[in-house]
């Protein structure tokens, strides 16, 4: 960015902000309102607030932080508005303003701090989460018996099953592939479930696709620009165009819906940079989630039966930004005696959200405990999603409510599929 006055990615601006007519169809989609009961706390109540913030009419107080603090972004809202307020965007300048003008309380600035600690650079993630394995069984114990709000941050502490999955170069080449595509790895997907990289890279080869991941990618930047750290996002993002559009791509493939969600949207975030703008928009024409990507695929049958009852659960970013909701279905009910479940409310927020579980564990198990009790309805044996997150949060969901679940990725179903 230019220096000068502040501009859309760190400014809400007037023609976004405009598109809110208050009307409150909003109100039942989101998460916060339905279970605060608060105009402040539902997306028509935080637009008046940023929209006074930008007009000078009121200051970045505590109290009108703490309701866009409290917001996940999950963006159910944009999905039912009449009038297309893209309230994500709206949000992500918001704090970006806010922090711009260093008015960002403590809490934001020590999150945006741990972040570009941990995610910004790979290894220190790994190291991190591989820190936190030998304690995860007497956590997961232990959790059931904390209060609410620890039992979320207990019953979430990772365990993985494998060693990270950061492999650069050229990953699967089948004979006379019809297509190049790039694969993201991200910062916490390789590290927490390796395993989706492995079934991924399978099914793109089965597809015909040589994949192959450049050594220069980073972290997407998604959760630097929902946590207001919009230059840190912004340097991630140039990172990624530059890494991938080097080795001449067809497509670039995410299989993390939150990842894929700002990737499609750094046309957005760079059109205010010369340098950057066009590059950007045909990197954000090339993304593609996984599912997405695979559904349109030529991929063969699916041969190996699943006798399983599966239930989906959207994954916000994937449902509600990138509008992608039957493409996970469809591949599902390719796998042979699979029966897909819908559970009521596929599309609500598990409250994962990020770091939202983390840095409100008790709204957060709130709405977990809700997901919990509409997947139970299905009598399913598997929760199926798309986003590391997701997973994270089912998991920690299925061991507080002492589930007989599994929780898969998509890909990671289709892949089993494909055994033997």
């Amino acid at each position: 960015m230019t220096d000068g006055p502040p501009a859309p990615p760190f400014l809400p601006s007037e023609a976004d902000l405009s598109r809110c007519v208050h009307c409150g169809l909003c109100l039942q989609s989101c998460p916060t309102y339905r279970v605060l009961r608060l105009e402040p706390d539902s997306p028509r109540g935080r637009i008046h607030i940023i929209r006074s913030l930008v007009e000078g009419r009121i200051g970045p107080t505590p109290v009108a932080l703490e309701h866009l603090e409290l917001c996940l972004q999950c963006r159910n809202c944009e999905a039912v508005c009449p009038s297309g307020v893209p309230f994500g965007r709206i949000m992500e300048s918001a704090r970006a303003m806010v922090t711009k003008r260093r008015s960002a309380p403590l809490s934001w600035r020590v999150r945006q701090a741990l972040l570009r600690l941990f995610l910004a650079r790979s290894p220190l993630a790994d190291a991190a989460i591989a820190a936190a394995s030998p304690i995860a069984p007497l956590a997961h114990r232990l959790a059931g018996r904390l209060p609410p709000p620890l039992r979320l941050l207990a019953a979430s502490t990772p365990r993985p099953e494998a060693r990270p999955y950061r492999r650069h170069g050229v990953l699967a080449r089948p004979p006379r592939p019809s297509r190049r595509v790039g694969l993201l790895l991200g910062c916490v997907m390789p590290a927490l479930f390796p395993a989706v990289h492995r079934a991924t890279v399978r099914l793109l080869a089965l597809a015909g696709c040589e994949v192959v991941s450049p050594a220069g990618q980073a972290c997407c930047g998604a959760l630097f620009a929902h946590s207001g750290d919009m230059d840190m996002a912004l340097a991630l993002a140039r990172r990624n165009i530059d890494a991938f559009l080097a080795v001449g791509v067809d497509a670039v493939v995410v299989n993390a819906a939150g990842c894929g969600a700002l990737m499609k949207e750094y046309a957005h975030l760079l059109a205010h940079d010369p340098a950057y703008a066009a590059k950007a928009r045909l990197f954000s024409s090339l993304v593609r989630d996984v599912t997405e990507f695979l559904d349109e695929a030529n991929l063969p049958p699916p041969t190996r039966p699943l006798p399983l009852r599966v239930t989906y659960q959207d994954p916000c970013h994937l449902a509600h930004a990138q509008r992608v909701r039957e493409a996970p279905r469809r591949l599902l009910r390719r796998v042979p005696h699979l029966a897909l479940i819908e559970m009521e409310h596929p599309d609500r927020c598990c409250g994962s959200a990020g770091v939202y579980s983390l840095s409100h564990p008790g709204l957060a198990h709130v709405l977990l405990s809700e997901r919990m009790q509409q997947a139970a309805s299905t009598d399913a044996q598997v929760i199926a999603t798309a986003n590391p997150g997701c997973m994270l949060q089912l998991q920690a969901g299925v061991r507080l409510w002492r589930m007989p679940v599994r929780v898969a990725h998509v890909v990671e179903l289709l892949a089993q599929a494909y055994e033997g």
